[in-house]
């Protein structure tokens, strides 16, 4: 069960490619927060959402409703345990990494490694980010789970986009490529090779 809505999480933010959308604070210029690491600019343009201003008060509306501070801590949390490239990469495809509770970060990350060791837990997350935004008791309801679904999810990432992509060009090629009643023509085509069979 678990796998399944880290495999949902994953399709979801599949798609998001980093610096989609404009943030508010997308300029050097107007940053607040100090940047630590080099490649912590990278992760936090990765957020397709808008930052809400750091000195707000008002309580968290929903996962996304962060401050660029908070990304960053998790950004920082993540490359302490994980190592900065690699949590740059996990935050490319899991964007909402950033909006999770980093401080559920390391203690997930002590439960997966009492039974894989930390070499193969940062492994398994690498392949499903998604896994960092469960708690640490949701951590321990599933390793083995985590770690199949882990696999499986790295080796269906690829397929996914370039499904995602052969169904955007077939779309718009029918969309040019039509017969005069309006049909697809590689419709068309696939039902006269099918009559000279």
């Amino acid at each position: 069960f678990l796998g399944c809505v880290f495999f949902r999480t994953d399709v979801a933010n599949a798609f998001v490619a980093c610096n989609v959308l404009p943030s508010s604070s997308s300029s050097l210029s107007s940053r607040i927060v100090v940047l630590a690491s080099p490649l912590a600019e990278d992760a936090l343009a990765c957020f397709p959402y808008e930052f809400r201003p750091d000195d707000s008060t008002e309580s968290r509306r929903s996962m996304i409703d962060i401050s660029e501070r908070q990304a960053l801590t998790a950004f920082e949390e993540l490359a302490r345990l994980y190592g900065e490239e690699r949590a740059v990469d996990m935050v490319k495809v899991q964007p909402l990494a950033l909006a999770a509770n980093s401080t559920d970060f390391e203690l997930a990350f002590e439960v997966w490694s009492e039974t894989f060791g930390p070499e193969a837990t940062q492994s398994m997350v690498a392949r499903n980010p998604g896994l960092l935004l469960i708690s640490s008791k949701g951590a321990e309801m599933d390793k083995f789970g985590a770690m199949g679904w882990s696999y499986f999810i790295w080796a269906t990432r690829p397929v996914l986009v370039k499904l995602a992509l052969a169904a955007c060009v077939l779309y718009r090629y029918d969309s040019i490529a039509t017969s005069e009643d309006g049909i697809p023509s590689w419709i068309l085509h696939a039902s006269d090779n099918l009559q000279g069979m």
